[in-house]
């Protein structure tokens, strides 16, 4: 990405970098990421989730899917 670019991406805001990194981490190796998925990473990381980070990370697989099925199509 061209430094140019980079300056117009949003900023993640630091309460949110957990968040986003326990994603990322997930969505590795599955179709679609379910409560299942959250639960195993909990449990292997020894970590927990409040609910808006459980709500965000299956919203964002969500968008991650349609996005992904709309680029297919075209």
């Amino acid at each position: 990405m061209a430094p140019r670019e980079m300056s117009q991406e949003p900023v993640l805001e630091d309460h949110l970098v957990d968040t986003w990194n326990a994603y990322c981490k997930i969505i590795k190796g599955v179709e679609t990421v379910g409560l299942q998925d959250l639960l195993a990473y909990c449990q292997l990381y020894n970590e927990s989730f409040d609910r808006w980070q459980v709500d965000a990370i299956l919203g964002l697989d969500q968008e991650r899917l349609i996005q992904w099925q709309t680029q297919s199509q075209d």
